[in-house]
């Protein structure tokens, strides 16, 4: 369900590859990090090529975190932006965010209600890197960013620190995304090695990167301000499947204190109060809270179970999905988490009742061909179920040859 409401509600964009060439060298045992630009450093074939991550238009070449030697791991190209590769993602970017998230002064803070983020994933070194990468000063947007990269480092325990305090890099992509559109931007140093083997990404890497990217992408929507809320997480509905006369219990643990230990915690707020959500999620025109209780009766911890009990007379034959989303005593909204119910019609059992669609049947088909449709229990067969008083009508009880 969490992975529908972002496929319904959001845009995912991949860019799998941002160094190909660069790549196909790794993968033939290079040590390497720059493109192939071959005019870069021509008199070294093993040394050419730009620094992709220090060739973008963003405080590009200016404190000494790039060279200016093409020869260099580190070169930075010519000029900003100068290699196809940082130009085409450039501009790809600028197209798919807004324009106005954030001034132009390097001291301007995004808005609070700037949307999207970009996660720039590297290897190695297990670290959540964000702004600023080209110098030690705070960003603007420091604390969101703080918060947000210690929630995500929740599920790897990945250290979480600005990208210049690892070392400093001017022309990043992240400082870029950031400081030339507004969005929140995090580094993934992914692993303990430049070149992991297939069963150390698949057995650690990826299970412990996973959920943490998950979270990320549902903050997507307010970066900067739902990582200071709680997250709505275990969300069941008892039962799942429900007939349109049953009542169905939503339970749920909403946590605001689902940071990572290595990371350094922040003081957790108290959870004011939970909200269900049916269908439409919070964020929508028409959404309509429903007040979840506290399973202790009152709202007086960072870590709180709560449940709410609906009627599903009120809702349709069919799929719904639910949501829920905690709300702290700093009126900070979390992330949201969500569960499906589906509802199908209290006759269901009776395979002989009269139906007039599928959805009347359960996982019954509604027969039809007869004239007079019955929920027919057997799907793979779809045995046709005759009345026999109208059997008997039109045959006069004779046998139909």
């Amino acid at each position: 369900p969490d992975i529908t409401y972002l496929l319904d509600y959001h845009e995912v964009h991949l860019l799998l590859q941002a160094n190909p060439d660069g790549r196909l060298r790794s993968e033939n045992g290079w040590d390497w990090r720059k493109n192939t630009n071959y005019f870069a450093c021509s008199q070294y074939y093993h040394k050419g090529g730009v620094d992709l991550n220090r060739n973008y238009d963003f405080q590009w070449g200016c404190c000494e975190g790039s060279s200016d030697s093409e020869c260099s791991e580190n070169y930075r190209g010519k000029a900003a932006a100068s290699e196809p590769e940082v130009a085409a993602i450039q501009k790809y970017a600028s197209k798919i965010f807004p324009s106005s998230q954030r001034g132009s002064l390097l001291t301007d803070m995004s808005t609070e209600n700037a949307t999207g983020i970009v996660i720039d994933v590297h290897s190695s070194g297990e670290l959540i890197l964000y702004p600023w990468g080209f110098t030690w000063d705070d960003s603007p947007n420091v604390e969101a960013f703080e918060t947000l990269s210690k929630r995500c480092a929740f599920y790897n325990n990945h250290d979480s620190i600005p990208g210049a305090k690892l070392y400093t890099v001017d022309g990043n992509g992240m400082d870029f995304y950031y400081g030339t559109l507004g969005v929140a931007s995090l580094t993934y140093e992914l692993g303990s090695k430049f070149l992991e083997t297939c069963d150390d990404f698949t057995e650690t890497v990826l299970p412990d990167n996973l959920q943490s990217l998950l979270l990320a992408a549902k903050m997507a929507r307010a970066p900067f301000l739902m990582p200071f809320g709680p997250d709505a997480v275990n969300v069941v509905a008892i039962p799942s499947e429900a007939g349109t006369r049953d009542p169905v219990m939503i339970t749920a643990i909403v946590d605001n204190n689902r940071f990572s230990f290595k990371a350094g915690k922040p003081g957790p707020k108290t959870i004011a109060s939970a909200s269900l959500f049916i269908d439409i999620p919070p964020w929508e025109v028409g959404a309509k809270p429903l007040q979840m209780s506290s399973s202790d009766g009152v709202f007086d911890h960072h870590f709180e179970e709560v449940n709410i009990t609906i009627n599903t007379a009120e809702l349709s034959i069919g799929r719904h999905l639910l949501y829920v989303q905690g709300l702290n005593v700093d009126n900070h909204a979390g992330v949201v988490g969500a569960v499906f119910l589906d509802v199908r019609s209290s006759a269901c059992q009776d395979n002989y009742r009269k139906c007039s669609s599928n959805n009347d049947c359960c996982s019954m088909i509604c027969e039809t061909s007869t004239g007079y449709p019955y929920c027919n229990a057997d799907r793979r067969q779809k045995t046709r179920l005759f009345d026999l008083s109208i059997f008997d009508q039109v045959t006069g009880g004779q046998s139909l040859k």
